[in-house]
């Protein structure tokens, strides 16, 4: 969805975002999280994806989730130009 219907993703995961938040479900936030830091990457907006995914960072390390604190790791990295 987020290649084809970006605007749509985006929209999802910001509810998912609020959603996660309120209920305290830290895994799914990261994700949804990751999910919009990704569009922005695409859409141009590197600025704006990286204080996303470095959200999504911290809430994976907190829980222990490495393989998407690795995903997350390595779109910081793309947004920093590194």
């Amino acid at each position: 969805m987020l290649e084809h219907r970006p605007a749509e993703a985006v929209r999802l995961a910001e509810r998912v975002v609020e959603l996660c938040h309120t209920g305290g479900y830290r895994p799914l936030e990261a994700r949804a999280l990751l999910v919009i830091a990704t569009a922005r990457l695409h859409q141009g907006d590197p600025a704006g994806a990286v204080p996303l995914a470095e959200q999504a960072a911290d809430l994976q390390r907190g829980i222990g989730h490495l393989l998407d604190l690795a995903r997350s790791e390595a779109l910081l990295a793309r947004a920093r130009g590194v």
